[in-house]
C-alpha cells in the first residue's frame, strides 16, 4: 500500500509525491492535477493503482494524504460505515478497524 502526500505551497500551487519517494514530486494548479501528473509520470515504475482513498485523519489545511491500493479494491468499513470515525456516548475517535480511512481490504 502506497501513500500520496499533497501539499499547497506559498504560491498557491499543489505538489504531490509518494511517501516512499519524496524526491519525485509533481506540481499542479489543483490537488487533482498534481496527483494525476504524479500517477502519469510514475506509471512505468510501480504497480497500477486500483483505487485511491483519502485518509481524512491525516488531512489538515493545505495538506492531504491518499492511500493507493494496488492489489484488491477496498470496501466500506463495516464498523464506521465509511466515515472513518467511531462515535461513542462521550467520545469521537478514529475507527480502530480501518484506522480512520473508512475502507477495509476485501478478503
Amino acid at each position: 500500500m502506497n501513500r500520496i502526500i499533497v501539499e499547497r505551497d506559498l504560491g498557491g500551487l499543489w505538489t504531490a509525491w509518494f511517501s516512499e519517494t519524496p524526491e519525485d514530486i509533481q506540481i499542479g494548479r489543483s490537488q487533482g492535477e498534481a496527483v494525476r501528473r504524479l500517477l502519469y509520470r510514475t506509471r512505468d515504475r510501480r504497480e497500477p493503482a486500483r483505487d485511491i482513498v483519502i485518509d481524512s485523519s491525516a488531512c489538515h489545511d493545505g495538506h492531504l494524504e491518499f492511500i493507493v491500493y494496488t492489489s484488491a479494491k477496498p470496501s466500506e468499513c463495516p464498523d464506521c460505515g465509511g466515515s472513518g470515525s467511531y462515535v461513542g456516548l462521550n467520545i469521537i475517535e478514529e475507527c480502530q478497524t480501518c484506522s480512520g480511512t473508512g475502507a477495509v481490504m476485501s478478503k
